[in-house]
């Protein structure tokens, strides 16, 4: 004996994709989340690089007890950065350029990171 699927059960199913959407990855994704988290953490940062769309924000926060910063690289031909960061202090930048963008701490220019973004999804 053989069974289907009722009506009511593939008319619901039809109705939560029309609403919800199908999951998408890539650029589809990265335009559905403009904010971007970042630590800085043990000397480092966290991510060391990060992929974005344009006009997305990323939020650095600071957890280690010293003092860094969030400054562009000489040369980069692009200039953003924070001011000292205390630890758990807080420093956002919104990028709508797509392009890498170079970043270091300027108390400790041993870390690095690189911000990546991507043109935004249409």
């Amino acid at each position: 004996m053989r069974r289907y699927a009722s009506p009511v059960l593939l008319v619901t199913a039809m109705g939560a994709l029309l609403a919800f959407g199908t999951p998408r990855t890539g650029a589809q994704a990265l335009a559905r989340h403009p904010v971007a988290r970042a630590t800085i953490k043990n000397y480092a940062f966290h991510p060391m690089t990060l992929t974005i769309a344009a006009g997305s924000t990323v939020t650095w926060t600071n957890m280690d007890p010293d003092n860094h910063t969030v400054t562009t690289d000489p040369g980069s031909g692009v200039h953003f950065g924070s001011s000292t960061l205390a630890g758990h202090s807080v420093f956002k930048h919104t990028f709508n350029k797509p392009g890498v963008y170079r970043y270091h701490c300027s108390f400790h220019p041993f870390m690095n990171g690189v911000i990546r973004v991507k043109k935004r999804a249409t």
